[in-house]
């Protein structure tokens, strides 16, 4: 069954209409739900992985008309499309046309691989700068050598777009490391 083809309304409105157990307040109108993500890891639609027929059109109708529901469901929450991810080849996931959605309001991706760091992260990072739109690495899981990242190799001034993106990993592991940080107090 092709998930993205299914009419995920019925759903979505029983999860809008779901009572918080800690705040007594329906989802749709809970002010401690501050981000909603919908479904993300899609399949690269040209990819072998592909073993329901999704197409472009019906992933980016997907993410339209849910993020349409929540956003008349919930006014005030932000939405995301999920953390999408095998966005640096020609995967047939037009990321673009999803985060330019109305009520995409944060584009996020995750970040798994040296390609998602070396062309992923830099092209969703001056995609959102263009949108006017914050972005978030929802999960990642790649190890430091995969991007580069060592205090060696991060020079500042960098100019190539290896340096480049090793700075960003580094910021990446910094900002983890200070969440950490954070978590544990």
């Amino acid at each position: 069954m092709n998930p993205y083809g299914v009419d995920w309304l019925p759903f979505l409105r029983f999860v809008a209409s779901r009572i918080n157990t800690e705040t007594g307040t329906q989802y749709a109108d809970d002010p401690t739900i501050a981000l909603l993500s919908f479904a993300g890891e899609v399949d690269g639609i040209n990819g072998g992985d592909n073993i329901y027929g999704l197409t472009t059109a019906q992933l980016t109708g997907f993410y339209r008309t849910v993020e349409n529901f929540w956003h008349e469901a919930a006014l005030g929450q932000l939405l995301t499309a999920g953390g999408l991810s095998q966005l640096y080849w020609n995967s047939g996931i037009d990321w673009r046309a999803i985060f330019s959605l109305p009520h995409n309001d944060i584009n996020s991706l995750h970040a798994y691989t040296s390609d998602d760091v070396a062309i992923s992260v830099p092209a969703v990072a001056e995609f959102s700068r263009s949108e006017g739109k914050p972005w978030i690495i929802e999960e990642f899981g790649f190890p430091a050598s995969a991007a580069c990242c060592t205090d060696e190799s991060i020079q500042p001034g960098a100019s190539t777009a290896d340096e480049k993106n090793c700075s960003v990993t580094h910021l990446y592991f910094s900002s983890r490391l200070v969440l950490s940080q954070v978590a544990d107090w």
